[in-house]
């Protein structure tokens, strides 16, 4: 017979799950906050006198929190990008959000641990600023004050970018003006604020600051594609992102024999080019 703690965390096991997910952005992390926070509830279960899914959210969200502290203390070779899953996060329940898209998570990368448990509080689970003071242990004046600083820090990164269909469209022009070493081409089809962020986890050569500007970019890309003529290119709809994967077996040792590029497309123009380099962070 299961206890009233088990009940409640089977209850609002999904809820854990994808608010730590879109807390960290990988899913074995928040695998394991759900199992931290089961494993919690069973050796100091709290009062039973009153609901538990606040206790619950506070406790995974204290620990996703922790966790993304940690990580962000740690030294990391370059810019750090989420790994690309192969689907997106279903909906958690109650979610304003259809879906957490790749484009979502690299965005919430610019705020602090605690702006980010609010924001994803307040704007994706529409929690009120009482309650979401309650789960994170503040006062609801914080709640407000960091919510603000949450949204002016996203700016219009947290608008949702065009459909991966439509995005495909524009990515196959670009692919082909890449292939036929069009810098100019390729410039036409960017943003002129393009900014293009490259992860290789410190193990394959990588660029170690983003690239910013149209023109940079449209270089970069025809430069790699240039000095990568056996390289393999497979399109493909990773994370609610038109996405490109990469295989080129023959390289050199320093550079990396798998990628997947992932693109932000709004109004028909790339705006963000995301390159994982990294092999712990590629789907098998």
């Amino acid at each position: 017979m299961t206890t009233p703690i088990e009940r409640a965390f089977t209850e609002h096991r999904r809820l854990l799950w994808g608010l730590s997910y879109r807390m960290l952005g990988v899913q074995a992390e928040a695998d394991e906050v759900v199992q931290d926070v089961f494993e919690r509830a069973l050796r100091h279960p709290p009062a039973l006198d009153r609901p538990l899914r606040p206790w619950l959210v506070r406790v995974a969200m204290n620990a996703a929190r922790d966790r993304l502290r940690k990580r962000r203390r740690t030294p990391y070779p370059g810019p750090w990008l989420p790994p690309p899953a192969e689907e997106p996060a279903a909906p958690v329940p109650g979610e304003r959000l259809q879906q957490v898209s790749y484009a979502l998570l690299v965005a919430l990368e610019q705020l602090t641990p605690r702006q980010r448990a609010v924001w994803l509080l307040r704007e994706v689970l529409g929690m009120s600023t009482a309650e979401a003071a309650g789960a994170l242990a503040v006062q609801p004046g914080s709640v407000k004050v960091t919510l603000h600083r949450a949204r002016k820090a996203l700016g219009d990164h947290n608008e949702p970018m065009s459909d991966p269909v439509t995005g495909m469209v524009a990515v196959a022009a670009l692919a082909a003006a890449i292939l036929s070493g069009d810098v100019a081409g390729v410039t036409q089809l960017l943003s002129a604020d393009c900014v293009a962020l490259t992860d290789g986890g410190g193990v394959y050569h990588a660029a170690r600051v983003p690239v910013v500007g149209a023109w940079a970019v449209a270089r970069l890309l025809v430069g790699l594609a240039r000095k990568n003529p056996g390289a393999v290119y497979a399109p493909d709809v990773v994370a609610g992102c038109p996405a490109v994967f990469v295989t080129n077996p023959g390289v050199p040792v320093a550079f990396a024999p798998r990628s997947v590029t992932l693109f932000g497309v709004r109004h028909g123009r790339i705006e963000r080019v995301w390159s994982v380099l990294a092999p712990d962070k590629l789907p098998p």
